[in-house]
C-alpha cells in the first residue's frame, strides 16, 4: 500500500484524472507517509467517475502497482497461503482533500501476499479502529494520466493549537454544551422517521435491557433493503460493526455495539386491485417491475439476543428467518456469550457449514459516512481520530 520515495515528489495529485484497466478514476485524496527509517511514500484515494462511495486506494512501487479496496478481517491468515512480506510503522507528514487524518497521526501496518492466489492483505491499525484491504496487482504502464487536477488543499497539522486550547475547549463544552455528541440507537432512528411504523413486538426471556424487541415496517413504496440499510448506516454515522447481506435475497443484519438489526421481506398481501386508488396501482407496477418488496425491520438489543435469538421472527418465511438465526451466530454470538456468559447458556450452536452472506458489499459506503460525520465533528470541536 507504500509507495516508497527517498524525495517529497508525488507521482499523482489531488483532482487528477487516471485510467487503468480501461476505467477513469478520479483522485480524491492524498496521504504521505514515513516510517522509523525516514522512507517516504503516498497513498491515492481513487473513485470511479460517477461513483463516489465507491472508494479505492491505489499504491505505486517502483516496479509494481497494487489497486487496494477495504474488506473485512480475513480470520484464516495463519493458514500457511499467506506470507508476511511486511509490517512497521507509518506516520502521516501531509494530507489532502478529504482523508479522515491529519499530520502526525500514527499506525502500525501489516502486509501479506497470498502466493496461491496472488491477492494481497493489508491491516492497519489506527488509535481508534483497524483497517482490512484486499488488494492485486495492476500493470503500472497501464496507468494513464488522462487530465491533470486544478491543486490540492492540504490539511494542516492543528495539533499545537489543539494543545493550547485543549483546557479552555473542555471547559466550554462543559459548562455550554454539556451535553456530549450522541449518536442515535437503530431504534431511536426508526421511531423518529416518517417512513417507518411501528407493527409489533416480539416477547422474550427478560433481561437487563428489556424483555421486548421490536419490527418495523417501511412505508415508503420505493425503498428497498439496501437503501434502508444505509439510511441506518447514515443515522449511526457509519457506527457499525457489520452488515451481512443476503446472496440470493433482499435479506440484511447490521450489527452495532450493543444492536442487532434485520431487515427482510414483507409477505405478499392479498388486497384487491379493486380497492386500490391509481397512485397505489402505479407504485405496484413499479415495484413488480423493479422487484422491490416492502420490508420489515427487527430491532433488538445484543444483550435480549442472546436471550432469545431462536425465537421465529414476525411473519418471516424460511428463507429470512435461516438467515437471521445464521446471521447473529456468525457475527454476534460469540463475543455476547463472552461478554455475558449468565446469559443464553441454553441455546445450541448451528454451526452453519457455509455462509451466504456477503460482509463487503457496504463496507465502502460506511468508511464515507464514518469519515464524513469524523470530518463534521472535528469542524464543529469533536475529537481527532486516525484512519483513512
Amino acid at each position: 500500500m507504500k509507495e516508497k520515495t527517498t524525495t517529497s515528489d508525488s507521482r499523482f495529485h489531488v483532482g487528477d484524472v487516471i485510467e487503468f484497466n480501461e476505467k477513469k478514476y478520479v483522485i480524491t485524496g492524498r496521504i504521505k507517509y514515513k516510517d522509523k527509517k525516514n522512507n517516504q511514500w503516498d497513498e491515492y484515494k481513487i473513485s470511479l467517475r460517477g461513483e463516489m462511495h465507491a472508494t479505492e486506494w491505489l499504491s505505486i512501487d517502483e516496479d509494481e502497482c497494487i489497486l487496494w479496496e477495504l474488506c473485512s478481517k480475513i480470520t484464516d491468515i495463519d493458514n500457511g497461503d499467506w506470507e508476511l512480506l511486511e509490517e512497521g510503522e507509518e506516520k502521516v507528514i501531509a494530507a489532502f482533500q478529504k482523508v479522515d487524518v491529519t499530520p502526525s497521526d500514527e499506525a502500525s501496518f501489516w502486509e501479506y501476499e497470498n502466493k496461491k492466489t496472488q491477492e494481497y492483505y493489508s491491516i492497519e491499525e489506527w488509535d481508534d479502529e483497524t483497517e482490512y484491504c484486499r488488494g492485486k496487482k495492476i500493470d503500472l504502464d497501464s496507468i494513464k494520466l488522462v487530465k491533470k487536477g486544478t491543486g490540492e488543499k492540504e490539511i494542516k497539522d492543528d495539533s499545537i493549537y489543539l494543545y493550547l486550547c485543549i483546557i479552555i475547549v473542555i471547559l466550554a463544552f462543559y459548562f455550554i454544551t454539556p451535553d456530549t455528541h450522541k449518536i442515535p440507537t437503530i431504534e431511536e432512528s426508526l421511531d423518529k422517521s416518517s417512513n417507518f411504523t411501528s407493527v409489533t413486538y416480539i416477547t422474550g426471556i427478560e433481561t437487563s435491557s428489556g424483555k421486548y424487541a421490536y419490527v418495523y415496517k417501511c412505508t415508503d413504496p420505493m425503498q428497498n433493503a439496501d437503501s434502508i440499510a444505509r439510511f441506518i448506516i447514515t443515522q449511526r454515522e457509519g457506527e457499525v460493526e457489520t452488515v451481512l447481506k443476503h446472496e440470493d435475497s433482499e435479506i440484511i443484519s447490521i450489527l452495532t455495539d450493543k444492536e442487532f438489526c434485520f431487515i427482510y421481506p414483507c409477505p405478499e398481501t392479498e388486497e384487491g386491485e379493486s380497492t386500490k386508488s391509481e397512485e397505489e396501482r402505479l407504485i405496484e407496477l413499479i415495484r413488480k417491475d423493479t422487484g422491490t418488496k416492502y420490508s420489515y425491520v427487527f430491532s433488538a438489543t445484543r444483550e435480549w439476543m442472546l436471550a432469545n435469538w431462536e425465537e421465529p421472527l414476525y411473519q418471516a418465511d424460511s428463507t429470512a428467518q435461516s438467515f437471521y438465526i445464521e446471521s447473529y451466530e456468525s457475527t454476534s454470538f460469540e463475543a455476547d456469550s463472552t461478554r455475558t456468559p449468565s446469559v443464553g447458556t441454553q441455546h445450541r450452536r448451528h454451526y452453519f457449514s457455509s455462509h451466504r452472506g456477503n460482509r463487503d458489499i457496504f463496507i465502502p459506503f460506511i468508511q464515507d459516512i464514518r469519515e464524513s460525520s469524523r470530518l463534521r465533528r472535528r469542524s464543529s470541536g469533536g475529537h481527532r481520530g486516525g484512519g483513512k
